[in-house]
């Protein structure tokens, strides 16, 4: 697959050297607005501009830029007839979320947003899981993050990392009831997400860690066939270990570090890319959701912990 990078900052030069080790891919430009960021690119074009590649043959975009530039590249790429992979956020809110969706929705295109959980093996796991013993009741998420915070940063991390996962995984079915409420102090973020006025969910997301850290605890009550009242599901998204805790007894499945979570993504792209041109268009099932999520999260945090209902 010929692909044009855009955006080679920290995450685009990390994708460029995936790229280039990839016999499926080639990567036969690289965009950046800034030309000391291209300096050190070799063996393809070097861009100012993702408008500058329409001289330039190729079948995809790969999308690296900060997140706010996301949706215009992403709207250009699909418009240029063009796959698209995104790092996440896949947009910055619902407004534009729609405004792809249109753009996705018809065509032979693939639009994928990177969020490399959604397709690694222990998320599989969970779904096999979760279909035996009956999809989660509450959930729970603490992490850790490196760096500063961004102004919009905490909320985007909980939405992507934390609400993505659960709303593929059918975890919020009774969708008319939603509401958010959420709380961000510059430092730390917490989310609710509830239905009839109780928790279905809390998200909590503190900036400035040392280490970073990523854990979800999932409460599942199980179906009636099975009889065992109650199960814990713990994913370490760090150390790949998924836990099961049922009646005071734990069990850890612990998952092989490799392959890349990268490599994963762009392997996953390759076949959703072939079946859109079969006419199956892949796009996220959780993408209009999260991002009605994502806007709520957003007005509520806005508004000093305001209670949104969906």
């Amino acid at each position: 697959m010929r692909v044009v990078l855009i955006g080679h900052g920290r995450f685009g030069r990390i994708y460029r050297e995936h790229l280039e080790k990839r016999p499926d891919y080639k990567l036969v430009a690289v965009v950046d607005e800034n030309p000391k960021a291209l300096e050190d690119v070799r063996g393809c074009s070097v861009l100012l501009g993702y408008e500058e590649a329409n001289n330039i043959e190729h079948d995809a975009v790969i999308i690296c830029t900060t997140p706010e530039a996301h949706t215009e590249y992403t709207m250009a790429a699909l418009e240029n007839g063009k796959h698209v992979y995104c790092m996440k956020p896949g947009a910055m809110n619902l407004r534009e979320a729609l405004i792809i969706n249109s753009l996705v929705k018809g065509s032979r295109l693939c639009h994928k947003i990177d969020y490399t959980p959604a397709w690694c093996e222990e998320n599989g796991f969970m779904r096999d899981l979760f279909h035996t013993i009956g999809f989660p009741l509450k959930m729970s998420s603490i992490r850790s993050v490196m760096g500063a915070p961004r102004p919009e940063g905490i909320i985007l991390d909980l939405f992507s990392h934390d609400v993505a996962l659960c709303t593929s995984m059918e975890f919020f079915g009774r969708r008319d009831e939603l509401r958010v409420r959420c709380h961000v102090d510059g430092v730390k973020a917490a989310a609710h997400l509830s239905v009839d006025d109780h928790d279905v969910a809390f998200m909590m997301a503190t900036y400035n860690a040392v280490t970073p850290r990523r854990k979800l605890h999932f409460d599942v009550y199980p179906q009636n066939s099975v009889t065992n009242p109650r199960f814990v599901v713990t994913w370490d998204q760090d150390s790949r270990i998924v836990n099961v805790e049922s009646q005071s007894k734990n069990l850890d499945i612990v998952f092989a570090p490799k392959p890349d979570p990268i490599d994963l993504g762009l392997s996953a792209f390759l076949v959703d890319v072939e079946a859109a041109s079969w006419g199956y268009v892949t796009h996220h099932d959780w993408f209009m959701q999260t991002m009605e999520i994502l806007s709520a999260m957003m007005e509520s945090a806005e508004n000093n912990n305001k209670v949104v209902k969906l």
